[in-house]
């Protein structure tokens, strides 16, 4: 059996799930948000796999960047090091910090369920500002 018999798609949600979950963790302890995955994303050698978390990477950075979250150059941070990109709290705004706190694993439960072929640094971007859009009119 591979996988204990569950299918790839199941598998990679219930990774996004864990990733979410992490994630919610360190932002609360540590203030760090590591977008990229790297604790799985090196020894996962599905091409397309590695390239939607990539592209989400992307997606997230050029959003922030663009939507005014962050007070440094996350995509240039990005392009650094795509594989191990993260998000600091003392790097967003106090918008973005709001943000991430309040909803930034409501919006990504809603990417997980995305078809792999949609995911799109557009629609990442798109889907993320009408999420700050929403929060914002709270």
């Amino acid at each position: 059996m591979v996988n204990d018999g569950s299918c790839m798609s199941c598998v990679r949600v219930a990774a996004d799930k864990a990733l979410s979950e992490l994630n919610d963790a360190l932002w609360k302890q540590f203030g760090a948000l590591h977008v990229s995955n790297p604790l799985a994303l090196p020894r996962n050698k599905s091409t397309v796999y590695r390239q939607s978390v990539l592209t989400f990477s992307l997606g997230v950075a050029e959003a922030f960047d663009e939507l005014k979250l962050a007070r440094v150059n996350l995509l240039e941070r990005y392009r650094q090091s795509p594989e191990h990109f993260y998000i600091a709290a003392i790097d967003l705004t106090e918008t973005g910090n709001q943000f991430v706190q309040a909803h930034f694993n409501t919006w990504l439960a809603k990417t997980d369920r995305w078809k792999p072929e949609s995911r799109t640094v557009k629609k990442f971007k798109e889907s993320l500002a009408k999420e700050l859009k929403a929060f914002k009119a709270m």
